[in-house]
């Protein structure tokens, strides 16, 4: 679906808008996609943060390049350190 042809289409079919997004546009008196486009993009990130301009973007025709996924690494425990490196680490405690 092109977003040059959703002017009437609810806010909250748009991807991105969550429920929370929308009942604040909704007090806004903002319903559609086609008010969401016509608000200036400075008023948005003032409102909801920078995320909010990649949709904003998407919805005024603009290419979105896609961000690279942050993954998150695994905090090491000592349940996860193989046995003997446990024990040495539990030695040294012990020593303190």
């Amino acid at each position: 679906m092109s977003y040059s042809q959703t002017s009437t289409v609810p806010i909250e079919m748009l991807p991105g808008i969550g429920r929370r997004t929308a009942k604040v546009l909704h007090r806004l008196q903002i319903h559609t996609v086609g008010q969401f486009k016509s608000m200036p993009e400075r008023v948005l990130v003032e409102l909801f943060g920078p995320s909010i301009s990649a949709v904003h973007q998407a919805v005024r025709g603009y290419q979105i390049a896609p961000q690279p996924v942050k993954v998150k690494t695994a905090q090491t425990t000592i349940s996860a350190l193989p046995f003997s490196q446990r024990l040495r680490l539990a030695t040294q405690l012990l020593m303190l």
